[in-house]
């Protein structure tokens, strides 16, 4: 059986499980916004740092770039697709902890 004590300890765990899960989702969200900064940036310098070489120089290191360019721009996207679905995540996460704290509220008021 029961008590009001187990159930007020069951709210307040799955209370703490909640606010874990909404810093999880925030630390996600702004590690995504790094990680889209840092491969932009990588990009970036890569073209940049080429212009200052004469292409028949790099020829022999060259042959890569397309390749390893591709693969940046796939991450890229899909770091942008995750994005564009952490904030609805971030939200959910926040009114589970919301509902969970009125939970706990209901069971200690009774």
């Amino acid at each position: 059986m029961r008590t009001a004590g187990d159930e007020a300890e069951a709210a307040y765990f799955t209370l703490l499980r909640a606010r874990d899960e909404l810093a999880a989702v925030i630390r996600y969200a702004e590690w995504l916004n790094r990680e889209r900064d840092r491969l932009d940036r990588f990009l970036a310098d890569g073209v940049e740092l080429d212009a200052t070489i004469d292409a028949r120089l790099r020829r022999s290191v060259s042959h890569g770039d397309d390749p390893l360019r591709e693969l940046i721009q796939s991450r890229r996207r899909v770091v942008v697709e995750e994005l564009a679905k952490v904030d609805a995540r971030e939200l959910a996460a926040q009114q589970f902890a919301e509902e969970c704290e009125a939970d706990l509220a209901r069971v200690r008021a009774s």
